[in-house]
């Protein structure tokens, strides 16, 4: 997560939602106590530098990198913001980045979904995520995306839409103090994995799969939950 204490807001980022551009116009606002005092612009990793305790991805309620205890005294103070995304791209999205290939950087969940599963297919993942998620759900890329905004108090937290992404941003980051001109656009998912997704909004299976193990996103966040109709499966 990333602290400005200035202006008393919180980012809590949620991988695979966009966040690196945020972390770019977020940055000048946080301060050496709360990020790393070397932080970097460029180069593997460089979003951790500028996040609490170099914890790019820290839930709220995280023991070790969450929101400091110390802090929690004048919770109603602060403000949080973050990044949600339709569940049914998010969860492809997060496949192929931790689970359809060994990533070295990344042990714990990849590691184990490997050696289960070492095809590494997303009908794999499908299989994986909800017989895994109980016991190791906060390993990456076997939580949901409110877990990471678990214990906020309801009216302190704001949502941007990786749909309506800059739309959103334009306007929410102004009721923050933030202001917004240029919007850099840090990561393109490419044609390729773009039909994928779009592929994947009919595939029965998939829908199944996100329905059951995200229904609390869906809930929470207000996207719309689709019914599973029996047709040819793309999921591979």
């Amino acid at each position: 997560m990333m602290i400005l204490p200035g202006l008393k807001v919180v980012f809590i980022h949620i991988y695979k939602t966009g966040g690196t551009s945020l972390t770019q116009i977020l940055a000048p606002y946080t301060t050496r106590d709360f990020r790393s005092s070397h932080p970097r612009s460029s180069g593997n990793g460089f979003q951790g530098t500028w996040h609490y305790k170099g914890n790019q991805h820290a839930k709220f309620s995280a023991k070790l990198a969450g929101f400091p205890e110390s802090l929690k005294p004048d919770l109603s103070d602060w403000r949080f913001l973050t990044v949600v995304r339709d569940p049914y791209s998010w969860s492809l999205s997060v496949y192929r980045e931790f689970f359809s290939s060994d990533n070295g950087a990344i042990k714990g969940t990849n590691f184990l979904f490997g050696q289960v599963y070492p095809q590494r297919r997303l009908s794999d993942f499908h299989a994986f995520v909800p017989a895994f998620m109980p016991g190791y759900n906060h390993d990456i890329g076997l939580g949901t995306q409110s877990s990471f905004v678990e214990g906020i108090p309801e009216g302190q937290l704001s949502l941007i839409r990786f749909e309506t992404y800059e739309e959103d941003l334009r306007a929410v980051l102004p009721t923050l103090g933030i202001p917004v001109s240029d919007i850099p656009h840090a990561l393109d998912r490419g044609p390729a994995k773009r039909e994928h997704a779009a592929r994947l909004q009919d595939d029965p299976r998939h829908i199944s799969f996100c329905n059951d193990v995200y229904a609390e996103d869906f809930e929470r966040f207000g996207y719309p939950m689709k019914t599973a109709r029996p047709s040819q499966a793309t999921g591979g």
